[in-house]
C-alpha cells in the first residue's frame, strides 16, 4: 500500500471542528474531474451535481449521515465502453477527515486493497475510493461484470483527475500497533456507535486471541461531557468498579449492549474500550495510546 491511513494526533488536532457542512468551504469544480472520456470509456450526456442541501433528492435516507460527515457537493455520471456501463459518484467534503470518516465506515478489515488514492478497496463490480476530501464510488453495470484487472484500470484513470495528495501519516499514528487490525479505524462526528457522546471520536479494533475490542478517544473534551457519557452507559448496565487513579476518574463497567466497558477521562480526552475481555487488557491499551499521545494518564 503506497499510503496507509491511520486517524492520527495532528489530523485530529487540526480538522476536529471542521466535520460539519462548511458553506464557506470552496467546492471543485466537478467537470474537471468526470470528463467526458475517462480510460477508454465514454461518459453519458447527462452530469448530475448536487450540493449538500439537495442531497436527499439523490441518496434520500443515506443523506443525513453525509451531511453528518461534512459532503459539500455530490456529483454522479456513467460511464460506457460496449457493454459495460460504470456509474461514477464523486463526494466532496469540507475536508479530509470527513472524507476519511464516510469511506472509513463503509471497509471491512477483510476487503481487498488496491493501491490507489490515499486508500481504496474493489471487490466484484465496484471500487470505494478515498484521497484527500474526496470520496468516490465506482459499481459496474451489465449483463457481465468486469474482471477486477479492468475495473482497477478505470479507477487509475478516474484517479488522475481526483485532486489532492494523501499523506503518509503512519508515524505519527495515535492508536497502538500491537494487536491492532489493519483497516479498523474510523472517525465519528456526531455519536460513537449507538452512543450520543461524545462527538468527534476516533476508534479502532483490537484482537487478542478470539476477542475483539474497540479503543476509542475523543479530543478537547470537558469533564461535564465526559460525566454525561459516564451516566448513558451506567443507565445501561451496572457498573462493577470505580478504577480510582487511572485517568483520575474512571469505570469499569457491564452493559447490557456492549458487554465490558473502560471508561476514563485525562487531559481533556474522553477514552476507553468497549467489549473488553479484562481490565488488564483495557487498561495497556489506554497507556500504550497515551503514551504515543506523549501524555500521561
Amino acid at each position: 500500500m503506497k499510503y496507509k491511513i491511520a486517524v492520527t494526533v495532528i489530523l485530529a488536532l487540526t480538522l476536529l471542528n471542521c466535520t460539519s457542512s462548511d458553506n464557506k468551504t470552496a467546492t471543485y469544480d466537478i467537470n474537471d474531474i468526470l470528463i467526458p472520456e475517462i480510460g477508454g470509456f465514454t461518459r453519458s450526456d447527462q452530469l448530475n451535481i448536487y450540493p449538500a442541501d439537495s442531497l436527499y433528492n439523490y441518496i434520500d435516507g443515506a443523506a443525513e449521515e453525509f451531511i453528518g460527515y461534512g459532503v459539500t457537493q455530490v456529483a454522479s455520471a456513467e460511464y460506457r465502453k460496449g457493454d459495460f456501463i460504470y456509474a461514477v459518484d464523486i463526494y466532496e467534503f469540507a475536508d479530509p477527515l470527513g472524507a476519511f470518516g464516510i469511506y472509513a465506515r463503509r471497509r471491512l478489515p477483510t476487503d481487498r486493497f488496491i493501491d490507489l488514492g490515499a486508500e481504496a478497496l474493489i471487490g466484484s463490480g465496484y471500487v470505494y475510493y478515498l484521497k484527500d476530501r474526496f470520496f468516490a464510488t465506482i459499481n459496474s453495470y451489465g449483463e457481465d461484470l468486469p474482471d477486477l484487472t479492468s475495473l482497477n484500470n478505470f479507477a487509475e484513470a478516474l484517479d488522475h483527475y481526483i485532486p489532492g495528495t494523501a499523506v503518509d501519516l503512519e508515524p505519527y499514528a495515535v492508536f497502538p500497533a500491537k494487536r491492532l487490525i489493519d483497516h479498523s479505524q474510523r472517525f465519528w462526528p456526531h455519536g460513537f456507535d449507538n452512543y450520543a457522546v461524545p462527538e468527534s471520536c476516533f476508534s479502532a479494533d483490537y484482537k487478542r486471541g478470539n476477542a475483539v475490542c474497540r479503543l476509542f478517544y475523543s479530543l478537547n473534551r470537558t469533564n461535564t461531557e465526559y460525566e454525561t457519557f459516564k451516566t448513558l452507559i451506567q443507565r445501561r448496565g451496572r457498573v462493577m468498579t470505580h478504577m480510582a487513579g487511572f485517568g483520575g476518574n474512571s469505570i469499569y463497567a457491564i452493559t447490557d449492549d456492549d458487554g465490558k466497558i473502560l471508561l476514563g477521562y485525562s487531559n481533556e480526552i474522553i477514552f476507553g474500550v468497549m467489549a473488553v475481555s479484562n481490565d488488564f487488557w483495557a487498561k495497556a491499551l489506554c497507556e500504550a495510546m497515551f503514551e504515543n499521545l506523549g501524555l500521561e494518564m
